[in-house]
């Protein structure tokens, strides 16, 4: 571990599973991700168990929401720069961070059709905390210019920026066509 925050995290991750499953289970929200999740683990019940959304003051929904992603995202980057589960220089970390960058502005793309304010301070901090992910990561590894300096070194890392270029053209096209579907 290389900064002292990372003594620290391990230990939260139970404090951070809770609070996940507590968002997960039993609120309805905005987040794709978390709408995601709750897709993928209630299915059709998503709207039974999740009947009664969280609603509070703005400010405490945002202070909660950036919390939990700053969280989620340092236990992310914790686990990736371990050399014993992926490292620094792995088409892993690597991966997240080409993600997470060109993720940033498809999220901000939607922000610009969002009305009201909370939701778009919501959306803001959660673009920005993605996009920083990218930052931090290609900041610590330096692997933008070890790419370019000596591509042939880093094979993997090649293959993974095509396969997320291509999954990120075909999810453009994907919402192209729905849009035009709807129509």
């Amino acid at each position: 571990m290389s900064r002292p925050e990372y003594l620290l995290l391990p230990a939260t991750f139970g404090l951070w599973a809770m609070v996940m499953l507590l968002y997960i289970f039993c609120s309805r929200n905005a987040c794709n991700f978390l709408n995601w999740w709750q897709t993928l683990f209630l299915g059709k019940n998503k709207r039974l168990i999740a009947a009664r959304p969280m609603t509070r003051h703005t400010s405490i929904v945002t202070f909660m929401e950036i919390n939990t992603m700053l969280w989620t995202c340092y236990l992310l980057l914790m686990n990736l720069y371990d050399p014993q589960l992926f490292g620094r220089e792995s088409p892993v970390t690597f991966g997240v961070a080409f993600g997470a960058l060109l993720s940033a502005p498809y999220v901000f793309r939607k922000q610009l059709h969002l009305q009201s304010w909370g939701a778009n301070i919501r959306m803001g901090t959660a673009t920005v905390i993605v996009f920083w992910i990218a930052v931090e990561a290609f900041n610590r590894t330096g692997i933008i210019g070890k790419l370019i300096a000596h591509p042939s070194e880093y094979p993997w890392h090649w293959v993974v920026m095509v396969i997320e270029l291509c999954f990120l053209a075909g999810k453009i096209v994907k919402d192209a066509r729905a849009k035009k579907e709807k129509k």
